[in-house]
C-alpha cells in the first residue's frame, strides 16, 4: 500500500498545483479592483505624477501668497514704505525747525499779530502740486492780526515758509468779546 499511497499523494499534489494555477490565471483574467487599478496606475506613471507634484509646488513657490513673487512685491512696498517716512521725517524736521525759528524770532510775528495759535500737530495735508497729488506733515498755525496788518504779516510767513506757495487764509471774525478784539488790535499794531 505504500506505493499506492505514493501515487495519491502525488496526484493530490500535482491537483493542487493544477488549483493553484487556474486561481492564479483566473486573477489575471478577472477584472482588477478599485485598488489594483490605482497602484497599477501608479507605478506606470510615477515619474509624470512627480514631475506634476514638483510643479505645483514650483509654481506655489513663485507665485503663492508667500512665494518668491509675493516677497518681491512686499520688499518693494516696504521700501516704498520707508522712503515715505524718511521723507515725512526730514519734512517735520523742517517743519519743527520753522515752528522753533518763529518762536525764536517771536519779534518778526510780534510785530505783526498779537497772538499765535500753534494746532497741536503736525497735521496730515493732502493737496494736488504741479499736477500730483502730495502728502505732507504741516504746522498749522492760527494768527490774530488786524485787517491793515495783513499784507506785512502775509510778506512775513512767505519770507519765512519753505513752500513756494504757503497757505495763508484771511477768515473774517464776524464777532467776539470787544475787549479780546480791542486787544488784539492794540498789539497788532505794535
Amino acid at each position: 500500500m505504500n506505493g499506492v499511497t505514493k501515487t495519491v499523494n502525488k496526484t493530490r499534489t500535482a491537483m493542487n498545483a493544477l488549483q493553484s494555477a487556474a486561481r492564479k490565471a483566473a486573477k489575471k483574467n478577472a477584472p482588477p479592483d478599485a485598488s489594483e487599478k490605482f497602484v497599477h496606475f501608479v507605478k506606470q506613471h510615477m515619474r509624470g505624477l512627480l514631475a506634476l507634484v514638483l510643479g505645483v509646488l514650483l509654481v506655489h513657490d513663485v507665485f503663492g501668497t508667500h512665494g518668491f513673487i509675493a516677497m518681491r512685491r512686499t520688499e518693494r512696498e516696504i521700501k516704498r514704505v520707508q522712503a515715505d517716512l524718511d521723507h515725512l521725517n526730514k519734512e517735520n524736521a523742517e517743519l519743527e525747525q520753522q515752528v522753533r525759528d518763529l518762536k525764536s524770532d517771536p519779534r518778526a510775528i510780534e510785530r505783526l499779530a498779537a497772538c499765535v495759535n500753534i494746532v497741536l500737530g503736525p497735521v496730515e495735508s493732502v493737496y494736488r502740486w504741479k499736477g500730483r497729488v502730495e502728502k505732507a506733515r504741516e504746522w498749522l498755525l492760527v494768527m490774530k492780526t488786524t485787517a491793515k496788518r495783513l499784507p506785512a504779516l502775509e510778506k512775513e510767513v512767505r519770507r519765512l515758509h519753505s513752500y513756494e506757495v504757503p497757505e495763508f487764509l484771511v477768515l473774517t471774525v464776524a464777532g467776539g468779546s470787544r475787549e479780546y478784539l480791542r486787544w488784539v488790535a492794540a498789539y497788532s499794531e505794535h
